[in-house]
């Protein structure tokens, strides 16, 4: 047994007799989707959500395992209800909140964009994409290039299902900025489907 293997092990183990938190199953389906043990994640993250039903990072995890396994509905569902739970997973807002009626009583709402949440977005825009639902993971993809424009896959796929929408033109208009965002494959898109440019 390798010495990595060998660690993990021992934290495998010792994840399993320590108790049984949704944090800790998450830990161990985190280490089994790292291990490309995809069904063994997806059991060990079912079991952290019946334990907790809003664990937004626990869906984000398992609609990527799901969508390893080819399950593109049920990664489809695990990162909508991500970002139902987190809504920083789409955008983080900062809110002047009336801790008593939890209304929202500022009238200024500031936006923190988060980058790393794009990537919910994202995800679920490659799962729709998949499926054949090209209007909503062009949706996803823009919204994962709203938190972060600097996304270049989501301007390459979003090239992908506007093609596939018959937009030509607007899939050339992302395939074009993917390149000047250093995407490389976006150029080969450029040069098999956009000659009239």
């Amino acid at each position: 047994m390798k010495p990595s293997s060998l660690i993990i092990a021992v934290l495998f183990t010792g994840l399993i007799v320590s108790g049984q938190t949704a944090l800790e199953y998450y830990n161990i389906g985190l280490v089994k989707y790292n291990l490309k043990n995809y069904p063994g994640a997806i059991a060990d993250l079912d079991k952290a959500l019946k334990i907790n039903s809003e664990y937004s990072a626990a869906y984000n995890l398992r609609g990527g395992a799901k969508y390893k396994t080819g399950d593109f509905e049920g990664a489809i569902a695990d990162y909508t209800k991500a970002i139902k739970y987190d809504p920083k997973l789409s955008v983080s807002a900062k809110f002047s909140i009336s801790e008593s009626r939890g209304n929202i009583t500022g009238l200024e709402k500031v936006l923190d964009i988060d980058p790393k949440y794009a990537y919910t977005y994202f995800n679920r825009g490659l799962a729709r994409q998949a499926i054949g639902d090209y209007n909503g993971a062009a949706e996803d993809y823009s919204k994962a290039i709203e938190i972060d424009p600097g996304l270049t896959e989501a301007y390459y796929n979003r090239g992908f299902s506007r093609y596939k929408m018959y937009d030509l033109y607007g899939a050339c208009e992302d395939w074009m900025k993917a390149v000047d965002l250093g995407h490389r494959g976006a150029r080969e898109a450029i040069l098999e489907y956009c000659r009239y440019s």
